[in-house]
């Protein structure tokens, strides 16, 4: 999975997910930790919960940060992450557009011509 690979290969990224739900993101989570699990960096993962999974890189300050949370709009004020993903956008609550990070990074968008 994409998400595991950039995490494993980025230095000192931080990367969140937005699901549909909690079952969603929570089982999203474990795919990703069972795949790092079978690569040659298995024991780098220092941190591994419902909502987070941290992996060692190889400085000590280096910690490879991955967030998978629920959609739910009153919860998620002041998250983030350098990548964002909202896996099936079109079933989240349409009120996570409107407040905090999604907001912030909506407005702030600028396209070319």
């Amino acid at each position: 999975m994409y998400i595991g690979a950039y995490a494993l290969c980025v230095d000192r990224s931080v990367q969140s997910v937005f699901s549909t739900g909690r079952r969603a993101s929570q089982k999203l989570l474990e795919q990703i930790r069972d795949l790092i699990r079978q690569t040659p960096y298995a024991d780098r993962i220092i941190k591994s919960n419902q909502e987070c999974l941290i992996i060692q890189g190889d400085d000590p300050l280096d910690q490879r940060k991955i967030f998978s949370y629920p959609s739910n709009p009153k919860t998620l004020r002041g998250v983030g992450g350098d990548v964002i993903y909202l896996e099936e956008a079109a079933f989240l609550d349409i009120q996570v557009f409107y407040q905090g990070t999604f907001h912030y990074v909506f407005t702030s968008l600028r396209f070319c011509p």
